[in-house]
């Protein structure tokens, strides 16, 4: 009964003795194309549901291999991965692997479309701070601002969404610098515009209070209906044509009429003498 104990025993040792000897470790590191170590990529062993996901410096390892061929898959949304085919050999580890990861081509534009909506986010901001200024006759106060917003959202997207610090500071200096001078640019031609317009209102007020006095003097005056008066119509008055108004009655055309006052710019006139209405 002893022997076969010590039997029994000296097989099961020798046995996990084995098995021990014929397993190993494959371990290694996943890296992008700028030899950065990626994280989060799962690695799986053999096609099989047995995987391990890569930690912040891109390292993995699985213990306990089966000594053997084995092959090694990589997967991470976005990338795609050469296979590695290793071998492992009975109380031997083997050599690290390394792998080179690469964006697949929808993945290159969904990373330069982060590009394209801040450089877009600009252009638009910009856009519409010159329309403010530029193109309406009066500041909206809307445009403005909206492009204002335009560019505090690629600003936003430039600092959060961008992996790359250098690329984040010259889109924020960009955006910054652009917004910057259109505001300047539009602030200066309003301004300028706001003048002109200024300049131009009081030229017409002008010219409409000159012409408001000079019909004054011509009130008594008297002349001839060159034109019907159905309220309004033209008449000759000391060989000039004016245009004005009939107060009350149809005048019509070869009737003499007078000028009784003015109103804003136009000459209110009747038929008959002036001392009729005096």
């Amino acid at each position: 009964m002893k022997k076969l104990l010590l039997c029994l025993l000296f097989i099961l040792f020798f046995t996990s003795n084995i098995s021990a000897q014929e397993t190993g470790k494959i371990e290694g590191h996943v890296l992008d194309m700028k030899n950065e170590p990626m994280s989060k990529v799962k690695v799986y062993l053999d096609r099989s549901n047995v995987s391990v996901e890569t930690d912040e410096k891109g390292y993995f390892v699985f213990e306990q291999v089966p000594a053997g061929k084995h092959m090694i898959i990589y997967e991470r949304t976005g990338w795609v991965f050469p296979e590695s085919l290793v071998l492992v050999k009975s109380s031997s580890d083997g050599k690290p692997l390394e792998v080179n990861g690469d964006l697949k081509w929808w993945a290159y534009i969904s990373v330069y479309n982060i590009y394209m909506v801040i450089i877009l986010l600009t252009v638009v901001g910009c856009f519409l701070i010159l329309v403010e200024y530029y193109v309406m006759p009066v500041p909206t106060k809307v445009l403005g601002p909206m492009g204002i917003i335009a560019g505090v959202a690629s600003i936003a997207i430039a600092v959060t969404k961008t992996a790359e610090a250098y690329l984040s500071v010259s889109f924020v200096l960009i955006t910054v610098t652009s917004l910057t001078l259109c505001l300047k640019m539009g602030q200066g031609h309003s301004k300028k515009a706001q003048i002109e317009h200024e300049k131009k209102k009081e030229a017409i007020e002008l010219k409409e209070a000159e012409k408001k006095d000079q019909f004054k003097d011509m009130i008594g005056k008297e002349g001839v209906a060159i034109t019907d008066f159905n309220l309004v119509g033209k008449a000759e008055i000391d060989k000039k044509i004016y245009e004005g108004k009939s107060r009350t009655e149809f005048i019509k055309k070869g009737q003499k009429i007078c000028i009784l006052e003015v109103a804003g710019n136009m000459l209110v006139v009747e038929k008959g003498s002036y001392s009729k209405y005096t």
